[in-house]
């Protein structure tokens, strides 16, 4: 959003167009956004995903925080943390309640909530299969920030609702035995689209390098 010229900018936008052709012609798709480990970045590339979507490709788009444990979709979007998907599903509020538009990234949030006590969400789990299918009838792409995949036992059951599971790796962090444990745990059936985050400048190829970009950005401004 702040930097639609970056080079950052641009390589969001290539993830999102793979994405986007793996979705076919489906009217709703739902993106599952997930990793092996906390600190990969899985937040910010769905809230990156949900901007670029939404302003690219004019989807109506709502990002939904899963992540009960370590909820940070409303903390990296700049909102509130007020009710959300929590409370919906207990029973304690309805999603039209709980959806809220965030005016300069053009897209609906659904933040974690404030029922958050640790093994709620899980219990009320199998209620969160019919509040993707409500999203599905209501936006055109829907994207849930999930937990991380090895220590968060209710990933796995949520990887399993999407359509496409956006798996994120972060560069020279994530251990290999880890990536390959996460993946066997989503399952092979998946429809799977993976992110390399964090990757340094001087790791990219000399097509995506800044040079390369430069000239363009001068003549623009």
């Amino acid at each position: 959003m702040w930097y639609p010229r970056s080079i950052v900018a641009e390589q969001y936008r290539v993830a999102a167009t793979r994405i986007e052709l793996m979705t076919g012609k489906h009217q709703s798709t739902v993106i599952v956004v997930s990793s092996a480990i906390m600190g990969e970045g899985k937040t910010s590339t769905a809230l990156n995903l949900a901007h670029v979507f939404s302003r690219d490709y004019s989807k109506k788009t709502v990002l939904v925080d899963s992540d009960f444990k370590r909820p940070m979709v409303h903390a990296l979007a700049g909102v509130e943390a007020n009710a959300g998907l929590s409370d919906v599903l207990i029973g304690a509020k309805t999603l039209e309640e709980c959806i809220e538009y965030h005016e300069q990234l053009g897209i609906w949030i659904l933040s974690c909530g404030t029922a958050n006590s640790g093994a709620t969400p899980l219990r009320h789990l199998n209620q969160l299969s019919g509040v993707i299918e409500e999203l599905r009838s209501k936006f055109q792409c829907v994207i849930i920030d999930a937990p991380p995949v090895l220590p968060v036992a209710e990933a796995n059951v949520i990887a399993r609702m999407g359509d496409i599971v956006t798996y994120v790796i972060r560069a020279r962090t994530t251990r290999r035995d880890a990536v390959n444990q996460a993946l066997k745990l989503i399952g092979q059936n998946e429809t799977i689209a993976v992110v390399l985050n964090g990757v340094e400048l001087t790791d990219m190829p000399h097509y995506s390098e800044k040079y390369y970009y430069e000239p363009h950005y001068k003549q623009l401004r």
